[in-house]
């Protein structure tokens, strides 16, 4: 590839090395692009799904729950002894089940 080219007047040999650039490198994307034998479509998507970042609502009730799990954590190691425990686990229990916070 030689770019003494560039110089002259005629419009096909000016582009020419830069032609034969994207050429390339255009197959070369072609070709890490294509899947493998053994792939199948349903793959490839689970590939895509599988990076695809997560929304801002499921971060922020991730985010929330495990608030509440060190919370509830906190909680429970407030406790004095072991009938102080059980009776905070089934606080929590009945809190969780009548959706009482």
């Amino acid at each position: 590839m030689s770019f003494t080219t560039i110089g002259q007047t005629n419009g096909s040999t000016v582009f020419h090395p830069l032609q034969d650039f994207f050429a390339q490198l255009t197959s070369a994307v072609a070709q890490s692009a294509t899947p493998k034998n053994d792939a199948t479509p349903e793959a490839a998507a689970n590939v895509i799904t599988a990076h695809k970042p997560m929304g801002f609502f499921k971060r922020l009730g991730q985010r929330i729950e495990r608030m509440e799990m060190k919370r509830q954590e906190a909680y429970l190691a407030e406790s004095t002894d072991i009938y102080d425990l059980e009776h905070r686990i089934k606080q929590l229990e009945y809190r969780r089940s009548s959706n009482i916070y």
